[in-house]
């Protein structure tokens, strides 16, 4: 025969379940929305800059001049066609601090017949620029379309005086 266990000796009285708090029934989510979160601020701050200094390239001097060269040039017009789309993306750098600056830009450009890059380089000294280069590089082309010197086209008659 057993004899019961001596009440010395007896498992204490089980303790009444914790009820669950609001932390403890959402707690499985917490981590995912975080990793989600932090990630959709990192992909926000640096979309945020990588638009900052696009922005402050495309409103440089020398951005917009080397634009407006390629989209009223002929030869760039002849070469890829009309109407011309200036891509996102440009590469490069611009610094400028009051009279004095620097820029050397790669801006895509394409069209229907074709696509390419305006290479600008050029300099800023006392607030007036002087480029070293600004043409056209067109893909699969091996010479440049000159950016830089465009006259207008005049006759030979007012060339030489004669009316």
């Amino acid at each position: 025969m057993t004899t019961p266990p001596s009440p010395d000796f007896a498992a204490p009285p089980p303790f009444p379940p914790r009820p669950q708090t609001q932390f403890d029934r959402r707690r499985k989510w917490l981590v995912p929305v975080l990793v989600v979160g932090a990630v959709l601020l990192v992909t926000l701050l640096v979309g945020g800059l990588l638009w900052g200094v696009e922005s402050m390239m495309r409103a440089s001097y020398a951005y917009q001049l080397a634009v407006k060269r390629a989209t009223e040039s002929p030869a760039v017009a002849a070469k890829l066609g009309k109407p011309l789309h200036i891509g996102w993306f440009v590469a490069g750098n611009v610094n400028f601090s009051d009279a004095e600056g620097s820029a050397s830009l790669s801006i895509p450009l394409s069209g229907p017949k074709g696509r390419g890059q305006i290479i600008v380089v050029g300099k800023k000294h006392a607030n007036k620029w002087n480029f070293e280069t600004l043409e056209l590089d067109v893909a699969g082309e091996d010479e440049p379309i000159p950016l830089l010197e465009q006259e207008p086209v005049t006759s030979l008659s007012s060339k030489a005086g004669l009316t």
